[in-house]
């Protein structure tokens, strides 16, 4: 039993790369991703956007693309790297 992450989203300034949030959708084992928790991603991704004077964009990730300790985006290539 357990949580399987189905989702990892990096949140980041579009103009700075600085990240605002890392959100991962996770599940029970034995379930999938439906529609309920789709409009709460939505939701909260709105939310997240409303509470920031500046453009937020996304990445999808694995936690394989995460670093270990702070990260950024370069927002030229839009890949996340060690902040």
């Amino acid at each position: 039993m357990g949580l399987r992450v189905m989702e990892t989203r990096v949140y980041y300034d579009a103009i700075s790369g600085d990240v605002v949030h890392v959100h991962r959708l996770a599940v029970g084992a034995g379930q999938e991703v439906d529609e309920n928790l789709r409009k709460g991603l939505e939701a909260f991704d709105q939310w997240l956007r409303s509470q920031h004077e500046r453009e937020i964009d996304f990445l999808n990730a694995g936690d394989s693309d995460l670093p270990a300790g702070p990260i950024r985006v370069d927002v030229n290539t839009r890949t996340i790297m060690n902040g």
